[in-house]
């Protein structure tokens, strides 16, 4: 009830071309309104000890507030995809299809402090203009710099000042058969060169994909699944793959890594289950083991991550081969 007015809308092409090729496309606008935490966590105040305001050139102690914001808008994005699906008759149960997808996500919300030096910046660069000079509470008009302005409290909110955007391609192939029983393959892939954000107008950009050959995390991902089902039985194995990246500095973050090359990995996993009746009750017993091959995360520096945490990069096993066995019913 606290969200405005919001209009979304969307266009869809689908266009057979022939009975083996078809486009397809999307634009679309979408939101996402807050949520309940967003809108009204509560309210926390804190000592700012030592807190260095630009403006008056002081450092002095203050009330550091954060909390949620009522006033938050739905977030907005625009998305776009374009692809095409592949269905040759001279192949019966073989499906492809290749999309591209680009996803642009304003009015973010995101935590924005006014005891960021950059947030600092950009309310001195605009004579008090700036939305964000809201996030200090002084005494006197901005245009008093001098010590006895200094702020009396600093703001921690939830804003809508974010920009997220991505870029990728999305692979799919399927094929279906019967060869003593039933057989089920599929191979998904996702290359996604784009991935970055924004924190607030003015910030730098922090790239999760880094042109034009580094990253934060995997660019490329494939899975493939082959299922065997026969009789009540069903069998079914799952090969995953992340691909291998190298970490590298932007110009929003200064590092020399240690480790800079984070090898791809590869897991894994089976699954063995059967369909069967006890008293009359549909049971459906399975055993599986996960990561079969054992394969171990790579152990790397994170400086930011220490402590518990065990230091892996992001998406890789930190399990290592475990099994698990039960039975599924209803009544």
């Amino acid at each position: 009830s606290t969200s405005v007015g919001v209009r979304t809308r969307k266009i869809r092409l689908n266009w057979p071309v022939t009975d083996v090729l078809r486009f397809r496309s999307t634009w679309s606008v979408d939101i996402r309104a807050p949520n309940l935490f967003e809108l009204f966590a509560p309210t926390n105040i804190s000592s700012g000890s030592g807190f260095f305001d630009k403006y008056t050139a002081t450092q002095n102690n203050t009330q550091v507030v954060t909390g949620g914001n009522a006033k938050l808008l739905p977030e907005i994005a625009r998305t776009f995809t374009a692809g095409a699906v592949l269905t040759p008759d001279f192949i019966p149960g073989f499906s492809a299809s290749i999309d591209y997808y680009q996803v642009r996500l304003h009015n973010a919300i995101g935590q924005v402090s006014g005891t960021q030096v950059s947030i600092q910046d950009l309310c001195i660069a605009s004579n008090g203009t700036s939305p964000y000079c809201a996030l200090y509470v002084r005494p006197f008009p901005f245009s008093n710099n001098t010590p006895a302005n200094y702020p009396t409290r600093v703001y921690s909110y939830t804003l809508n000042t974010a920009l997220v955007e991505i870029q990728g391609f999305d692979l799919e192939t399927n094929y279906a058969f019967e060869w003593f029983g039933n057989w089920s393959a599929r191979l998904l892939g996702n290359y996604q060169p784009v991935n970055q954000n924004q924190a607030y107008p003015g910030a730098p950009f922090t790239f999760t994909s880094v042109p034009p050959n580094a990253a934060l995390i995997a660019k490329t991902h494939v899975t493939g699944s082959l299922t065997y089902q026969v009789d009540a039985w069903t069998f079914s194995v799952q090969d995953r793959w992340q691909g291998s990246y190298r970490r590298a500095t932007t110009a929003a973050v200064q590092q020399v890594f240690a480790i800079p090359m984070i090898r791809a990995q590869n897991y894994i996993n089976i699954n063995l289950q059967r369909d069967f009746e006890v008293g009359g009750y549909a049971m459906t017993g399975y055993f599986n083991i996960q990561n079969l091959l054992n394969n171990e995360g790579q152990v790397y520096e994170n400086s930011s991550v220490q402590g518990i945490h065990y230091p892996i990069p992001a998406e890789q096993d930190i399990m290592g081969r475990y099994f698990t066995l039960g039975a599924r019913f209803s009544f």
